[in-house]
């Protein structure tokens, strides 16, 4: 495998990573904002900032 092929397949992979993560995110705080009280979900929120 060549070094540009690589470089390719990785940036591919990293961008289409970075979107699954966004979007698995934003339906985690779906689900969540339907069973958590604002409160809570400020303080998950915190919690994952820094988590993530």
């Amino acid at each position: 495998m060549s070094s540009s092929a690589r470089d390719w397949f990785c940036s591919i992979f990293l961008s289409s990573w970075l979107m699954v993560r966004s979007s698995l995110r934003r339906m985690m705080c779906a689900l969540l904002s339907k069973h958590v009280t604002p409160a809570k979900r400020g303080q998950l929120a915190h919690s994952w900032r820094w988590g993530l």
